[in-house]
């Protein structure tokens, strides 16, 4: 059941003051029952459970329909039909609406959906799935001085290509020692280095 707050104006209503006490009990549990748009089902079997779960052996449909007619003709409610089923909607509400939509058709608008006396409803951010780290780390180029170690058949290579002297496999060894620094710094190029060699062994 919503918690409500009933206005003090309810007291000094001369609507509300024109009903019978039995009348204004019931208009005073319909604000218990009814959702935050005021509104519910109006079938007095419903309505009968739903305001006196307590008093089923004391209080009958008929009851229900008496206070039905008082309470609208008193210009407290609204009844209606929509679809072949009966719903009400407490007039003058004043009520806070913490619900987005109602869950019953709008009088006004004959029931279509979504209602145009409800609010919009709230845009929804959807949210996008991010792909997994170890996913996207892989799909990143890799950076462009990206050092590879090469193999003794590279240098050797690269050597008959630049017609250098130096032992391929000295400089591989010897790189390979330090942890292809060179001097405090990793390596960048093993070409340069090879091209640096050969020019110190030449001088």
């Amino acid at each position: 059941m919503p918690n409500r707050i009933l206005r003090e104006g309810i007291i000094t209503s001369e609507p509300v003051n024109s009903l019978s006490w039995a009348e204004e009990v019931f208009y005073r549990r319909l604000h218990s029952v009814v959702d935050d748009f005021a509104r519910y089902f109006a079938k007095p079997e419903l309505l009968r459970a739903a305001c006196y779960p307590l008093k089923l052996d004391k209080v009958g449909n008929p009851d229900i329909v008496k206070w039905l007619e008082a309470t609208q003709k008193a210009g407290l409610i609204r009844v209606y039909t929509i679809d072949n089923k009966e719903y009400l909607q407490v007039l003058n509400f004043r009520q806070k609406e913490r619900a987005k939509q109602s869950k019953f058709p709008c009088w006004s608008c004959a029931g279509h959906v979504p209602c145009k006396c409800d609010p919009p409803a709230p845009v929804v951010e959807v949210e996008v799935e991010v792909e997994d780290e170890v996913d996207r780390e892989a799909d990143k180029p890799p950076p462009r001085n990206r050092f590879v170690k090469p193999a003794i058949t590279d240098i050797r290579e690269y050597c008959n290509q630049i017609s250098a002297t130096i032992n391929p496999v000295t400089f591989f060894n010897h790189y390979e020692t330090v942890g292809w620094k060179v001097g405090k710094n990793p390596m960048k190029d093993w070409k340069a280095a090879v091209r640096n060699w050969n020019s110190r062994e030449g001088k």
